[in-house]
Protein backbone atom coordinates (compact mmCIF):
# COMPACT_ATOMS: atom_id res chain seq x y z
CA UNK A 1 0.00 0.00 0.00
CA UNK A 2 1.48 3.49 -1.12
CA UNK A 3 1.84 5.51 1.54
CA UNK A 4 1.36 9.60 1.69
CA UNK A 5 4.14 12.10 3.76
CA UNK A 6 1.96 15.29 4.47
CA UNK A 7 4.97 17.07 5.92
CA UNK A 8 5.00 19.73 4.07
CA UNK A 9 1.25 20.44 3.52
CA UNK A 10 0.68 20.28 7.30
CA UNK A 11 3.82 22.05 8.08
CA UNK A 12 2.22 25.07 5.56
CA UNK A 13 -1.35 24.25 7.19
CA UNK A 14 0.06 24.52 10.59
CA UNK A 15 1.37 28.21 10.05
CA UNK A 16 -1.58 29.14 8.37
CA UNK A 17 -3.91 27.89 11.95
CA UNK A 18 -1.19 29.41 14.14
CA UNK A 19 -0.53 32.50 13.12
CA UNK A 20 -4.61 33.55 11.48
CA UNK A 21 -3.37 35.76 8.75
CA UNK A 22 -6.39 38.35 7.24
CA UNK A 23 -5.23 36.99 3.74
CA UNK A 24 -3.39 34.44 2.24
CA UNK A 25 0.02 35.50 0.42
CA UNK A 26 1.42 33.59 -2.61
CA UNK A 27 4.94 34.06 -3.73
CA UNK A 28 3.02 36.39 -6.19
CA UNK A 29 2.22 38.74 -2.92
CA UNK A 30 4.33 41.74 -4.40
CA UNK A 31 1.32 41.75 -6.92
CA UNK A 32 -1.82 43.81 -6.44
CA UNK A 33 -4.88 41.62 -5.52
CA UNK A 34 -7.81 41.03 -8.44
CA UNK A 35 -11.00 41.07 -8.94
CA UNK A 36 -13.37 38.31 -9.21
CA UNK A 37 -16.25 38.70 -11.83
CA UNK A 38 -17.82 35.65 -10.83
CA UNK A 39 -16.52 32.17 -8.70
CA UNK A 40 -17.87 28.86 -9.93
CA UNK A 41 -17.37 25.69 -8.22
CA UNK A 42 -18.73 22.35 -9.91
CA UNK A 43 -18.35 18.97 -7.96
CA UNK A 44 -20.01 15.93 -7.15
CA UNK A 45 -22.46 16.68 -4.63
CA UNK A 46 -20.85 15.51 -2.02
CA UNK A 47 -20.69 18.26 0.14
CA UNK A 48 -23.48 20.23 2.01
CA UNK A 49 -24.56 23.40 0.83
CA UNK A 50 -23.43 24.97 4.08
CA UNK A 51 -20.15 22.91 3.71
CA UNK A 52 -19.79 23.87 -0.35
CA UNK A 53 -20.77 27.92 0.41
CA UNK A 54 -17.91 27.84 3.20
CA UNK A 55 -15.27 27.15 0.78
CA UNK A 56 -16.98 29.80 -1.82
CA UNK A 57 -16.34 32.23 0.54
CA UNK A 58 -13.22 31.55 1.68
CA UNK A 59 -11.88 31.27 -2.26
CA UNK A 60 -13.59 34.75 -2.47
CA UNK A 61 -11.74 36.03 0.38
CA UNK A 62 -8.33 34.66 -0.44
CA UNK A 63 -9.04 35.91 -4.14
CA UNK A 64 -9.44 39.32 -2.85
CA UNK A 65 -6.25 39.59 -1.02
CA UNK A 66 -3.49 37.83 -3.50
CA UNK A 67 -3.58 37.84 -7.12
CA UNK A 68 -5.28 34.50 -7.75
CA UNK A 69 -5.01 34.29 -11.65
CA UNK A 70 -2.20 31.48 -11.10
CA UNK A 71 -4.44 27.67 -11.69
CA UNK A 72 -2.09 25.70 -9.98
CA UNK A 73 -2.32 28.24 -6.70
CA UNK A 74 -6.30 27.91 -6.89
CA UNK A 75 -6.09 24.42 -7.60
CA UNK A 76 -4.15 23.76 -4.79
CA UNK A 77 -6.10 25.69 -2.54
CA UNK A 78 -9.38 24.23 -3.47
CA UNK A 79 -8.01 20.71 -3.01
CA UNK A 80 -6.85 21.62 0.39
CA UNK A 81 -10.14 22.71 1.81
CA UNK A 82 -11.86 19.62 0.27
CA UNK A 83 -9.34 17.66 2.47
CA UNK A 84 -10.90 19.78 5.40
CA UNK A 85 -13.55 17.60 4.76
CA UNK A 86 -12.04 14.08 4.46
CA UNK A 87 -11.96 14.27 0.48
CA UNK A 88 -7.82 13.55 0.98
CA UNK A 89 -7.63 12.45 -2.53
CA UNK A 90 -10.18 15.29 -4.29
CA UNK A 91 -8.69 17.33 -7.47
CA UNK A 92 -9.32 20.23 -8.56
CA UNK A 93 -9.47 21.23 -12.60
CA UNK A 94 -9.08 24.89 -12.80
CA UNK A 95 -10.12 27.53 -15.44
CA UNK A 96 -9.56 31.11 -15.16
CA UNK A 97 -10.29 33.66 -17.92
CA UNK A 98 -9.30 37.26 -17.52
CA UNK A 99 -12.65 39.57 -18.61
CA UNK A 100 -10.88 43.07 -18.23
CA UNK A 101 -8.67 44.94 -16.93
CA UNK A 102 -8.14 43.46 -13.42
CA UNK A 103 -11.44 41.20 -13.20
CA UNK A 104 -11.46 37.50 -13.83
CA UNK A 105 -13.69 35.01 -14.05
CA UNK A 106 -13.25 30.60 -12.23
CA UNK A 107 -14.74 28.31 -12.65
CA UNK A 108 -13.13 25.06 -11.30
CA UNK A 109 -14.39 21.60 -11.89
CA UNK A 110 -13.88 18.94 -8.52
CA UNK A 111 -13.49 15.20 -8.24
CA UNK A 112 -14.25 14.45 -4.75
CA UNK A 113 -12.95 10.80 -4.74
CA UNK A 114 -13.85 9.03 -1.63
CA UNK A 115 -14.42 10.46 2.20
CA UNK A 116 -11.87 9.11 4.36
CA UNK A 117 -12.15 8.53 7.89
CA UNK A 118 -9.72 7.99 10.56
CA UNK A 119 -8.92 4.08 11.21
CA UNK A 120 -6.04 4.26 14.03
CA UNK A 121 -3.01 6.24 14.88
CA UNK A 122 -0.01 4.72 15.43
CA UNK A 123 2.68 6.91 17.18
CA UNK A 124 6.35 5.76 15.79
CA UNK A 125 9.79 6.54 18.23
CA UNK A 126 7.50 8.54 21.06
CA UNK A 127 8.81 8.30 24.62
CA UNK A 128 8.78 11.29 26.58
CA UNK A 129 4.66 10.80 27.00
CA UNK A 130 2.78 8.13 26.86
CA UNK A 131 0.58 7.39 23.57
CA UNK A 132 -2.55 7.37 25.04
CA UNK A 133 -1.69 11.40 26.07
CA UNK A 134 -0.82 11.96 22.60
CA UNK A 135 -3.40 10.40 20.70
CA UNK A 136 -5.80 12.90 22.91
CA UNK A 137 -4.00 15.87 21.97
CA UNK A 138 -4.45 14.89 17.89
CA UNK A 139 -8.10 15.55 18.19
CA UNK A 140 -8.87 12.72 16.59
CA UNK A 141 -10.51 9.58 17.59
CA UNK A 142 -11.32 6.48 15.05
CA UNK A 143 -14.14 7.23 12.75
CA UNK A 144 -13.76 10.85 12.75
CA UNK A 145 -13.42 12.22 8.92
CA UNK A 146 -9.97 12.79 8.34
CA UNK A 147 -9.55 16.71 8.09
CA UNK A 148 -6.16 17.87 7.53
CA UNK A 149 -6.88 21.40 9.37
CA UNK A 150 -7.37 19.56 12.22
CA UNK A 151 -4.55 16.97 12.32
CA UNK A 152 -2.49 20.51 12.00
CA UNK A 153 -4.24 21.88 15.30
CA UNK A 154 -3.64 18.88 16.80
CA UNK A 155 0.28 18.74 15.74
CA UNK A 156 0.61 22.30 17.20
CA UNK A 157 -0.65 21.06 20.61
CA UNK A 158 2.03 18.19 20.16
CA UNK A 159 4.96 20.76 19.81
CA UNK A 160 3.55 22.58 22.53
CA UNK A 161 3.24 19.52 25.27
CA UNK A 162 7.03 18.74 24.21
CA UNK A 163 8.67 22.33 24.26
CA UNK A 164 6.97 22.12 28.14
CA UNK A 165 9.67 19.28 28.98
CA UNK A 166 12.44 21.02 27.15
CA UNK A 167 12.33 18.66 24.01
CA UNK A 168 12.76 22.23 21.80
CA UNK A 169 13.74 20.10 18.56
CA UNK A 170 10.89 18.10 18.66
CA UNK A 171 9.14 17.19 15.39
CA UNK A 172 7.08 15.17 14.13
CA UNK A 173 6.53 13.69 10.25
CA UNK A 174 2.69 12.17 9.04
CA UNK A 175 2.22 9.53 7.38
CA UNK A 176 -0.85 8.57 5.67
CA UNK A 177 -1.15 5.23 4.53
CA UNK A 178 -5.37 5.37 2.58
CA UNK A 179 -6.52 1.69 2.61
CA UNK A 180 -8.17 1.25 -1.26
CA UNK A 181 -12.04 0.84 -1.15
CA UNK A 182 -12.32 1.02 2.45
CA UNK A 183 -12.66 4.86 2.78
CA UNK A 184 -9.80 4.83 5.64
CA UNK A 185 -7.04 6.10 6.60
CA UNK A 186 -3.89 4.74 9.11
CA UNK A 187 -2.03 7.83 10.60
CA UNK A 188 1.70 7.31 11.83
CA UNK A 189 3.50 9.71 13.42
CA UNK A 190 7.14 9.71 13.24
CA UNK A 191 8.62 11.68 16.17
CA UNK A 192 12.07 12.85 16.56
CA UNK A 193 12.16 14.18 20.36
CA UNK A 194 15.47 15.63 20.38
CA UNK A 195 17.48 15.97 23.44
CA UNK A 196 16.09 17.75 26.92
CA UNK A 197 17.29 21.57 27.08
CA UNK A 198 17.75 23.40 30.44
CA UNK A 199 17.28 26.88 30.88
CA UNK A 200 20.76 29.24 30.72
CA UNK A 201 21.14 32.57 31.48
CA UNK A 202 19.54 35.63 31.42
CA UNK A 203 20.76 38.29 29.04
CA UNK A 204 19.17 41.74 29.62
CA UNK A 205 20.06 44.37 26.92
CA UNK A 206 19.42 48.08 26.66
CA UNK A 207 18.19 48.82 30.15
CA UNK A 208 21.50 50.27 31.21
CA UNK A 209 19.77 53.22 32.99
CA UNK A 210 17.28 51.11 34.75
CA UNK A 211 19.57 48.69 36.86
CA UNK A 212 17.02 48.16 39.97
CA UNK A 213 14.81 46.58 36.71
CA UNK A 214 17.72 44.48 35.43
CA UNK A 215 18.35 43.18 39.15
CA UNK A 216 14.20 42.41 39.35
CA UNK A 217 14.27 40.42 36.15
CA UNK A 218 17.76 38.45 36.44
CA UNK A 219 16.87 37.91 40.55
CA UNK A 220 13.86 36.27 39.24
CA UNK A 221 15.20 34.20 36.24
CA UNK A 222 18.02 33.13 38.41
CA UNK A 223 16.90 30.51 40.47
CA UNK A 224 15.83 28.64 38.06
CA UNK A 225 19.06 28.38 35.98
CA UNK A 226 19.44 24.63 35.13
CA UNK A 227 15.73 23.47 34.98
CA UNK A 228 14.11 21.74 32.01
CA UNK A 229 12.99 24.58 29.67
CA UNK A 230 9.30 24.78 30.01
CA UNK A 231 7.87 27.14 27.43
CA UNK A 232 4.34 27.81 29.60
CA UNK A 233 7.11 29.53 32.35
CA UNK A 234 9.07 31.13 29.91
CA UNK A 235 6.02 32.84 28.71
CA UNK A 236 4.66 33.94 32.09
CA UNK A 237 7.66 35.59 32.93
CA UNK A 238 8.26 37.16 29.41
CA UNK A 239 4.37 38.27 30.23
CA UNK A 240 5.17 39.76 33.62
CA UNK A 241 7.21 42.24 32.55
CA UNK A 242 6.08 43.38 29.27
CA UNK A 243 4.11 45.52 30.67
CA UNK A 244 6.81 47.07 32.70
CA UNK A 245 6.72 51.07 32.75
CA UNK A 246 9.07 53.20 31.14
CA UNK A 247 9.46 49.93 28.80
CA UNK A 248 8.30 48.98 25.00
CA UNK A 249 8.02 45.43 23.93
CA UNK A 250 11.32 43.40 24.25
CA UNK A 251 13.40 41.77 21.22
CA UNK A 252 13.30 38.17 22.70
CA UNK A 253 16.03 35.98 21.20
CA UNK A 254 16.56 32.24 22.25
CA UNK A 255 19.73 31.03 22.01
CA UNK A 256 20.32 27.46 22.10
CA UNK A 257 23.74 25.84 22.49
CA UNK A 258 24.10 22.21 21.09
CA UNK A 259 26.69 21.23 23.08
CA UNK A 260 25.77 22.38 27.01
CA UNK A 261 21.69 22.00 26.07
CA UNK A 262 20.74 24.99 27.13
CA UNK A 263 18.84 27.85 26.63
CA UNK A 264 20.00 31.58 26.60
CA UNK A 265 17.13 34.32 26.86
CA UNK A 266 18.24 37.44 25.45
CA UNK A 267 15.77 40.55 26.05
CA UNK A 268 16.62 43.67 24.07
CA UNK A 269 14.42 46.54 25.64
CA UNK A 270 14.40 50.20 24.28
CA UNK A 271 13.64 52.85 26.98
CA UNK A 272 10.51 54.92 25.88
CA UNK A 273 10.85 58.64 25.29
Amino acid sequence: MRSILLGWVLFFASLAVAQAPVCFRSKYAMEPPVRVRSLRLADGGLLSPKEKSSILRELRRQCSCWPCVVGEEVSQQIRQMYQWHGYFQAVADVDIRQVGGDAFVIAARVQEGPQYRLKGIEFANAAAFPTVQLGELTGFVPGDIFDTRKLAEGLQRLRHLYATRGYLNFTVVPETVPAAGSGSIDLRLDIDEGPVFHLGPLLVIGLDSAPVLVRQLVDTWQPHIGEIYNADFVDNFLDQFLGLSGTRLPRVTYIQDANSHTVTLRMGFTLSD
